[in-house]
């Protein structure tokens, strides 16, 4: 039976949550059976691609079923391309650490050139999992189609920032659905934003292909 009115968005409300709360805790699970930094990246891959199948509203799906497929078959993968994203941002933080430190202009305009490629490498970091989830695609593609992302919409990398500083405010209120309701929250508000990016370039694309 199909409710509707208050009622209905009331339960929908609350099985949206309930769902959250579920990925979070297999997120959680996935992590302490990959010994928690061996598995941190694969059960965020995993939960992506179960929050894609959420939001693009699928037929009916397990999802303890799709995390683990997921989790088993991208883990060397996920672990691969958290690696890379560590190292890439060790340096950068090094750098920046490095160059504040210093005084003169020169090290002032590297100072700005490096946050600028730091502000561009965060907004990538944000479509990665999502774009992992979305897309089946060679190792370094992941990395190439998450900034063609961040360059060709900055609009959903933008606001996927501003969604960052308003959960990181949000949880600092409220630190008790920290084990809860905080890695899932914003994992879904940037596979939703992320989602409306690649919609918005299956549309451009479409368009393209129907002037030719």
């Amino acid at each position: 039976m199909e409710l509707n009115g208050v009622i209905g968005r009331l339960y929908n409300g609350m099985d949206w949550i309930a769902k959250l709360v579920y990925v979070q805790f297999l997120w959680l699970l996935g992590s302490v059976v990959g010994l928690v930094i061996g598995g941190v990246f694969p059960a965020t891959m995993a939960m992506f691609a179960v929050l894609r199948k959420m939001i693009q509203r699928d037929e009916e799906f397990s999802f303890f079923k799709t995390f683990w497929t997921r989790f088993r078959r991208e883990f060397w993968k996920a672990n691969a391309l958290g690696g890379i994203i560590t190292l890439l941002g060790f340096i950068l933080y090094f750098y920046l650490v490095f160059l504040k430190a210093h005084g003169g202009a020169v090290s002032l305009i590297l100072y700005i050139l490096v946050l600028s490629i730091t502000f561009v490498f965060l907004i990538t970091n944000l479509f990665l999992g999502p774009v992992f989830a979305h897309y089946q695609l060679r190792f370094f593609q992941y990395l190439k189609m998450s900034l063609w992302f961040c360059l060709s919409c900055p609009f959903h990398g933008i606001s996927m920032i501003g969604g960052l500083v308003a959960f990181y405010f949000f949880i600092t209120y409220i630190p008790g659905l920290l084990p809860f309701l905080s890695v899932s929250l914003l994992a879904w508000f940037l596979m939703f934003m992320a989602n409306l990016a690649f919609e918005k370039t299956k549309q451009e694309e479409a368009e393209e292909k129907r002037s030719i």
